[in-house]
């Protein structure tokens, strides 16, 4: 909506949408792979910090926590566009 007010429309994806109708099971393949690669770094960073002492050089939570966010926020725009694709 933010960039529907601000001018720019999605009318010009249709030109992309059409032709890569048929990959679409691809896509979403790899936009689920790719969530899990993902999820397999952010656990590896969070045993690294669980390791890490309080002299060590770990990422911060908070990093940890923005990571997490966005990937329960892909893996929920994944399904919505399974879904209602």
């Amino acid at each position: 909506m933010l960039l529907a007010s601000a001018g720019l429309g999605s009318a010009w994806l249709v030109g992309i949408a059409v032709p890569a109708a048929p990959y679409r099971l691809w896509f979403v393949a790899f936009g689920a792979i790719s969530l899990v690669a993902g999820g397999v770094l952010l656990a590896r960073q969070q045993m690294r910090a669980a390791r890490c002492g309080a002299d060590g050089l770990c990422v911060p939570a908070s990093l940890r926590f923005v990571t997490l966010i966005g990937l329960l926020l892909a893996a929920v725009l994944l399904w919505l566009g399974y879904r209602y694709a």
